[in-house]
């Protein structure tokens, strides 16, 4: 099944999970949880 992955998905998005909150850090990494989730539509 793993190598027909690209087969069963039609579509994909990142969603912030911060949205509008500034980064506060020099490298954004202290304050914010990992930047994104990730959606899958079959």
């Amino acid at each position: 099944m793993l190598s027909q992955a690209a087969s069963f998905v039609q579509s994909f998005s990142y969603q912030d999970r911060l949205p509008g909150k500034p980064i506060h850090d020099e490298q954004g990494t202290y304050d914010r949880p990992p930047q994104s989730d990730l959606s899958v539509w079959s």
